[in-house]
């Protein structure tokens, strides 16, 4: 198989040429000699795998030639960028508990006007409620009057009250747009071994879960090289390779 390739001389082809002309030669060996028969056949595979080898390092220095300046300059555009982003986030540490207590309180002052509203409501329809039956206990036109006029305020009342609230917002000269509190909902783990019985059989989490076992299970295959140590469910595998 080497004689398939041509010389390393000044006029040999670039290293890209030489991929595409190891792997025509990989494609014509291994057709004309699927099985290997002697020795001598052997000799010229085993120097063909080293020229692959070969090129796989030339190939990895290229690349990481080609690589390394602009590598480099993203390092340094990384580096002139780090103090500057750290810095926002510093900033914006110190400044976003300020505006959230503001608007929790805030907040807490929209309630409490909603709430107002809503007894205000309740005590005037009670009142009505009152004056409906007064009405009714003494068939008074005077009386009914009132009672009607008290049903309309406690209706309008009502509708005051159950407009939606308003969320507690700000909105400062220079910002595109209103902030408000918003909802986020997280998580965090309180009991291992409740978690991991509860989510066990949760598709991601068999997946990561198997995941790292082989990851495991392989680092231990070479560490002991021995069938009879395999934890259990895990099989260790062994193969040859000519190296």
């Amino acid at each position: 198989m080497n004689d398939a390739l041509p010389p390393r001389t000044h006029n040999q082809p670039s290293l890209i040429e030489r991929v595409h002309d190891l792997v025509r030669a990989a494609n014509e060996g291994t057709a004309s000699t699927p099985v290997i028969k002697d020795e001598e056949t052997a000799g010229r595979f085993q120097g063909f795998i080293q020229q692959l080898r070969d090129a796989r390092a030339e190939l990895e220095a290229a690349k990481k030639r080609e690589s390394k300046p602009h590598d480099d300059a993203l390092y340094v555009i990384r580096l002139s960028y780090k103090d500057p982003f750290d810095l926002i986030e510093l900033a914006h540490i110190r400044v976003q508990p300020l505006v959230d207590d503001w608007l929790q309180r805030l907040k807490v002052k929209v309630d409490d006007d909603a709430q107002r509203r809503r007894e205000h409501a309740a005590a005037l329809q009670a009142e009505a409620d009152r004056l409906h039956a007064i009405a009714d206990e003494h068939d008074d036109i005077e009386a009914r009057l009132r009672a009607i006029r008290a049903q309309e305020a406690a209706d309008a009342a009502r509708a005051l009250a159950e407009k939606p609230v308003e969320r507690a917002a700000i909105r400062g000269e220079f910002a595109p747009r209103a902030m408000s509190l918003r909802t986020r909902w997280a998580a965090r783990i309180v009991d291992e071994e409740k978690a991991l019985a509860h989510f066990i059989k949760h598709p991601e989490v068999r997946g990561a879960a198997l995941g790292a076992i082989l990851k495991v299970a392989r680092r231990l295959a070479v560490q002991f090289k021995d069938q009879d140590v395999q934890p259990p469910g895990v099989e260790f595998t062994k193969s040859e390779k000519a190296q």
